[in-house]
């Protein structure tokens, strides 16, 4: 069974925990319906997305497949393609 990890985040005061829980939720929902196994949920509120090192839900040394978002832009706003 694949094993990820669920990264949820919001970049701002506008936005709320809500924001985080229904991220969550989501993935949760895809990881059940892939049948794969998640290890752990990481987030960060009110931080933004324009670097990885400012935010401590994504640095961990957990091992894992990969990573479940709810959109891409959660987890980086420098993506390559």
């Amino acid at each position: 069974m694949t094993r990820v990890v669920l990264y949820a985040r919001y970049s701002s005061d506008n936005q709320s925990v809500s924001s985080i829980e229904d991220q969550v939720r989501i993935c949760r929902e895809r990881a059940e319906r892939e049948k794969w196994a998640v290890g752990a949920t990481y987030q960060d509120a009110a931080i933004s997305g324009a670097s990885i090192t400012l935010r401590p839900g994504i640095l961990n040394n957990e091992l894992y497949v990969g990573v479940l978002v709810w959109n891409r832009l959660r987890y980086t706003r420098h993506h390559r393609r």
